[in-house]
């Protein structure tokens, strides 16, 4: 669990969001009323993805919640990125706006980083997910494992958490704005020499899901073979690649546009 120092914030929780409006309030109150029993200093950060609704309006309402808002729609790994790089915490976690792995679950995050730079949620249960939802999924899943030879079972869950330095080590070089960015983060934490733990986690589906399984999930196969691409002949501990998004949002969170 995070070190408890007086003048340092301990975890940091980024929930990216894109048109949320509708689910945003009881997310809130849910993930704040959780984080106020907890006995860690903590900030709440939400990214909002350039909405076209009053997504940002209900964050500004809940406080202490730190608003970033992207301009225009960038995707998600964009905002989740942006957020990342933000973060003041020891410990910086990802999770999505509709809460399918429960709030309560960043708990199994914060114990696996007490031994690792990363630590990924496994979804454990699929509960209400759909057979095709769910066959897609595990079809992505053996895809993504063929064509990077990452050894997860689950890099699409929407939980996972990093130390702060770890954060900083892989955000800055992410260069993929959509979905596929988590492959590109685990990719980028292996070739960096991180050690990276993989948990199971509680998770249910949620209707109303930004992605499409059929559209998205080519998209994001086309993302992970070009990420296989340019990643995929370096060792652990190579040089890799200095900059991608990451950089142009390091010089926006730099330059307080938040």
């Amino acid at each position: 669990m995070p070190s408890l120092k007086t003048n340092q914030i301990n975890v940091s929780l980024v929930i990216p969001a894109y048109n949320e409006a509708a689910r945003l309030p009881g997310t809130l109150h849910r993930v704040l009323g959780y984080l106020k029993r907890q006995p860690y200093r903590w900030e709440l950060i939400v990214v909002d993805d350039g909405s076209t609704d009053d997504t940002a309006g209900i964050c500004e309402t809940h406080e202490p919640v730190r608003l970033i808002r992207n301009k225009v729609n960038m995707g998600k790994g964009y905002s989740v990125a942006r957020g990342m790089l933000a973060a003041r915490g020891e410990r910086v976690i990802f999770t999505d706006a509709d809460l399918a792995a429960p709030v309560e679950e960043i708990k199994k995050i914060l114990v696996a980083l007490d031994c690792a730079d990363v630590a990924i949620g496994r979804r454990q249960t699929r509960v209400d997910q759909g057979i095709t939802r769910e066959t897609l999924g595990k079809l992505f899943a053996y895809l993504t494992r063929m064509i990077t030879g990452l050894p997860f079972t689950d890099t699409q869950c929407g939980l996972k958490g990093f130390t702060l330095d770890a954060a900083r080590a892989v955000f800055p070089r992410l260069t993929c704005r959509r979905f596929a960015f988590d492959v590109e983060a685990l990719m980028l934490a292996q070739k960096l020499g991180l050690k990276v733990a993989e948990i199971p986690v509680a998770w249910r589906h949620v209707p109303g899901s930004k992605v499409s399984p059929v559209n998205d999930g080519w998209q994001m196969l086309k993302d992970t073979w070009r990420i296989r691409r340019e990643l995929g002949e370096l060792r652990a501990g190579d040089a890799v690649r200095p900059a991608g998004i990451g950089g142009a949002v390091m010089h926006e969170v730099g330059g307080d546009r938040l």
